[in-house]
């Protein structure tokens, strides 16, 4: 908050032709950021992921907390695109999808059944091949593990159910 009161008030001390001046800058600034932001989901929707299956489906390798902090940095220390924007850019996934999926219960199969998980997945695959970047250790470690499936896509979490019963 004392960020935004010291902005606040370097504007009250500016003359109102330099306001206008700093109105018309930052929005030249978001503008130029939104296209940089629609032309980088374009590229990446352009992308052709390897070992996508005819149908559109690719098994997944990266856990459903995983999926949850790589959306997280996209939005909150890259700032490139909009919510909307990403949500159009994963095939029109609702909002509601989306906050569901980012505030359910941490854990490795916690959301796998959300749609955003599958869709983000795609995407963030897609950005990395984009980009030139490594699969990490962590995605080779799954990818052994998982086999050639992936993880599965339906919720797991963690809760399992346990019939007792009394014997005669």
């Amino acid at each position: 908050m004392p960020q935004v009161e010291k902005e606040k008030a370097k504007l009250k001390t500016l003359k109102p032709q330099d306001r206008k001046w700093k109105a018309t800058e930052e929005k030249e600034k978001k503008t130029k950021k939104l296209e940089t932001g629609d032309e980088l989901l374009n590229k990446i929707q352009e992308v052709e992921l390897p070992d996508m299956e005819e149908d559109g489906n690719v098994p997944v390798y990266d856990d459903c907390d995983e999926i949850r902090k790589k959306i997280n940095f996209f939005f909150l220390v890259e700032k490139i695109v909009t919510k909307a924007a990403f949500l159009r850019a994963l095939g029109d996934v609702n909002s509601n999808s989306l906050r569901s999926f980012m505030n359910l219960k941490r854990g490795a199969g916690s959301g796998a059944a959300n749609v955003v998980y599958r869709t983000a997945y795609i995407f963030f695959e897609k950005k990395r091949i984009l980009e030139g970047g490594k699969k990490t250790k962590k995605r080779l470690d799954n990818e052994k593990t998982q086999g050639r499936q992936g993880f599965p896509l339906r919720h797991d979490n963690g809760m399992r159910r346990v019939i007792v019963g009394i014997r005669t």
